[in-house]
């Protein structure tokens, strides 16, 4: 029976000196975190008078800028890669922030371009498949805003 104890005393005195280790590293990354946030200001919320402006993402396919304007219109261009074909279209934003969800757009009429699984959706382009688009809106590490219209692959402002 002691020896049982002995080897379970053992097990959880190298346990806590692993979790030790690891916390030091993890306490440095979460203080230069917080400073980094306090000069960067990714941590305060986006205000809805900063959002008009011009948003870019580059995926492996296409290239997709959103402009949107500071009378709740935007306009979407997409330029396929392989082909050249470039679609444009246009609709109405509004940004909803909330104290307990994350704050997001609403697109209506926007095109989706990519899949969760980083592939280009072939049609698009098709006006049936418009609809409203609510991606979270954030800050990035720079301080400037971006919308995650597609997965892994936001829109940053210009």
């Amino acid at each position: 029976m002691w020896k049982v104890i002995v080897k379970l005393l053992a097990v959880v005195g190298a346990f806590s000196l692993i979790l030790a280790a690891v916390s030091i590293p993890v306490l440095i990354l979460v203080v230069v975190s917080s400073f980094m946030g306090e000069v960067t200001g990714w941590h305060k919320p986006v205000a809805r008078t900063e959002l008009p402006g011009t948003y870019v993402a580059n995926y492996r396919f296409a290239t997709e800028m959103l402009v949107l304007g500071e009378d709740g219109q935007f306009t979407q261009v997409i330029a396929v890669a392989s082909s050249g074909r470039v679609v444009t279209t246009s609709g109405t934003w509004q940004y909803k922030q909330g104290p307990k969800t994350k704050d997001f757009i609403i697109l209506d009429g926007a095109m989706t371009v990519m899949d969760g699984r980083r592939k280009m959706i072939p049609d698009f382009d098709d006006p049936a498949k418009r609809a409203k688009c609510m991606p979270g809106v954030y800050r990035s590490s720079g301080g400037a805003p971006q919308i995650d219209a597609s997965p892994m692959v936001p829109l940053y402002k210009q």
